[in-house]
């Protein structure tokens, strides 16, 4: 995809992220290409599906006696897809409680997404992190550097076809981006630019959605 119409499809998500976040107060938690759909192939008109893991962060949740609030930011659970995860997502831990020993002991894999998911509640489930809104927009600038590039940001490593999460993990929390491989070698530095303020490790210095579609807005 040309730069003009990776910052059109760019803004259009960011209308709907802000509309799910700001009127609504859900993130969507699994924001990858294959969740952005072009109305006839137009850029200018992109569709975010798949809200299977969105979650809600302002008003009331029913998730069992151990699940926390802070304010407008949840204790949640390491969900979302390989490679389009936010940092402060994979530094989640779920852990679950053994009603035997009484011991809390870590739980991962589709049990984690499953429960995280809300699909189920249970008393004896813990979260030790937390995360907001901005893991949505690092996912969306996952989906711009794929969309310029055609490859993860992360680089990430296949050992016998399946992804070598550990080095795909170290190299996502070390904010290890390659700006300057051969696919990229046309990018203009603006893009480059906003590619890593929405890939910003701290989420306090993350662009917010509306720093996003404004700096996009100006590459379309």
């Amino acid at each position: 995809m040309d730069e003009a119409d990776a910052a059109a499809v760019i803004c259009g998500v960011c209308d709907s992220l802000r509309y799910m976040h700001e009127q609504l107060g859900w993130m969507h938690r699994d924001v990858k290409p294959e969740n952005i759909r072009l109305r006839n192939g137009d850029p200018s008109r992109p569709v975010l599906i798949d809200y299977g893991l969105a979650r809600q962060l302002k008003g009331p949740m029913d998730f069992g006696s151990n699940h926390i609030q802070e304010g407008e930011r949840i204790v949640s659970g390491k969900v979302g897809t390989p490679c389009y995860q936010a940092p402060e997502v994979l530094d989640t831990t779920t852990m679950m409680l053994d009603d035997t020993t009484g011991e809390w002991s870590e739980i991962s894999g589709p049990m984690v997404a499953m429960m995280s998911g809300g699909i189920v509640q249970l008393d004896g489930l813990k979260h030790e992190a937390t995360y907001g809104f901005e893991v949505d927009v690092w996912s969306l600038g996952a989906c711009l550097y794929f969309a310029l590039s055609t490859i993860e940001p992360t680089k990430h490593e296949h050992r016998g076809g399946e992804v070598d999460l550990a080095t795909w993990s170290m190299r996502c929390e070390a904010g290890e981006y390659d700006m300057e491989i051969p696919q990229l070698l046309r990018t203009s530095p603006e893009m480059k630019d906003l590619i890593m303020a929405m890939m910003t490790h701290d989420v306090h210095e993350r662009y917010t959605l509306e720093e996003t579609a404004a700096a996009a807005s100006q590459l379309r």
